[in-house]
């Protein structure tokens, strides 16, 4: 299970990462108004929340309180 969930803990990663590119410099309506955009950020929220679900809730709890 520990293997699986590094690579969820990666995914979450990535898709944060992904979300701040596709969102940098754009207002929030500006991300509203752009069909694809708000499609692909939606995704990317999908796609963190799933993983995110998939880790462990030790580590939830060991390392929860240090990341905002």
């Amino acid at each position: 299970m520990a293997d699986r969930s590094v690579f969820r803990v990666r995914d979450v990663k990535q898709s944060i990462l992904s979300i701040r590119q596709l969102l940098a410099g754009r207002s929030f309506d500006s991300m509203y108004d752009d069909v694809v955009v708000r499609a692909a950020f939606e995704r990317f929220l999908e796609i963190l929340s799933e993983a995110s679900r998939s880790i462990p809730d030790e580590w939830k709890q060991k390392h929860g309180p240090a990341i905002p």
